[in-house]
């Protein structure tokens, strides 16, 4: 199994922030219709607080209602953009963001759609406001603790809340609805069903698999150098714990994507309208084999992932997160020769080229020059 053709399940998930946009439009199930309707128009004039307000009034009076979980999902975790812990550490990094989800929409979204899509990838094309995790420790008066405990106490729950909600929508066999054309720039109206949510699912548990991994680890630093001071790098008190959770947010992340693609195989009604239509069987199968393979190795160890037809390689994510580096920087090296060149050379004798038995298989600084030159060949 080859991975040339696992962008065709990053082009899948891409397309499910679409979702977003639906939940401006048509309602199909049961409810105080008449109250989704004036939630949904609200939120495809731009009135993201008061759908907002009104999809939670509804989820007040009906919990179960799956267009209305929908709703409060997406909004809430858009939401967190907006709060005052979030303003507060934004400030604090020279940076001023809305105050009001209506603020936030009139911002970023396209003249042209109402569709969040649009909010989503023009925020993420912001290079000049963004610094990466590492880098963000260096602006006066915010730490990489500060960004942690930002990401533990507001972005985690935010998001299982989120996960939550879509739990009651995927709990609706038969749920489905229609994005109106005029929302989406398409010819004809765009058919959601379960194989988006899930992905939606998908996307959440990885991002929270990802945090908790962050969180993981001290990365405060005071000096140019944090290699060569002694807390940083090292597994936190609770780091064991916050690697379990990322693993197992991992293997949600997994099933999820594993439920979205055999759901789209089984769909049996007209594809021509859908959202994700129906994958070609090859590739399909070829990405199911490889979300397989990542599974089994978070939940049972060591798999083989072919990477080529000649050459495959041995993961165990199971051990990377379930006995996790104490020290990241035991896999620090220099470059000795400062010939901006990384040659066997430059690690120290004893290195652990596997990385703590991740890549058991990669042993020596030539087994990875063979790894790089195989993923070089796949481009």
């Amino acid at each position: 199994m080859k991975l040339r053709n696992f962008g065709v399940l990053m082009a899948a998930i891409l397309i499910v922030f679409s979702l977003i946009s639906g939940c401006s439009n048509l309602l199909q199930q049961a409810g105080d219709k008449s109250s989704l309707e004036v939630a949904n128009d609200k939120l495809a004039a731009g009135d993201l607080d008061g759908a907002y307000a009104d999809y939670q009034a509804i989820l007040a009076a009906d919990p179960t209602n799956a267009e209305a979980n929908l709703g409060v999902a997406v909004l809430e975790v858009m939401s967190l953009a907006v709060d005052d812990e979030t303003r507060s550490l934004a400030s604090a990094m020279g940076l001023t963001l809305p105050d009001s989800l209506n603020d936030l929409y009139n911002e970023f979204a396209s003249p042209e759609t109402s569709s969040a899509l649009a909010l989503t990838l023009k925020a993420a094309n912001l290079k000049a406001a963004g610094t990466s995790f590492i880098s963000i420790s260096t602006l006066e008066g915010v730490t990489v603790s500060q960004i942690q405990a930002y990401l533990r106490n507001s972005v985690i729950p935010r998001i299982n809340q989120a996960l939550a909600r879509l739990a009651i929508v995927e709990s609706n066999s038969d749920f489905q609805y229609m994005l109106p054309a005029d929302l989406t720039g398409a010819e004809t109206d765009l058919e959601i069903d379960l194989t988006e949510i899930y992905l939606l699912d998908a996307i959440g548990n990885a991002l929270k698999g990802i945090c908790y991994h962050l969180i993981a680890y001290n990365l405060d630093y005071s000096t140019s150098n944090p290699f060569l001071e002694t807390g940083f790098g090292t597994l936190e008190t609770d780091g064991a714990a916050d690697m379990e959770n990322a693993r197992l947010a991992l293997v949600a992340a997994a099933e999820k994507s594993i439920a979205a693609l055999n759901f789209n195989a089984a769909e049996t009604d007209d594809q021509s309208n859908d959202v994700l239509p129906q994958m070609d069987s090859a590739d399909l199968t070829q990405i199911l084999a490889i979300v397989g393979k990542i599974k089994d190795s978070l939940q049972s160890g060591e798999q083989t992932i072919e990477i080529t037809e000649t050459y495959s390689l041995a993961v165990n994510l199971k051990t990377y997160f379930m006995s996790p580096i104490a020290d990241l920087k035991d896999y620090y090296f220099q470059d000795e020769n400062d010939n901006s060149t990384i040659d066997a050379g430059d690690f120290p004798t004893g290195y652990d080229f596997t990385v703590n038995g991740l890549l058991p298989g990669l042993t020596s600084f030539t087994a990875w020059e063979t790894f790089i030159s195989k993923i070089n060949s796949l481009f």
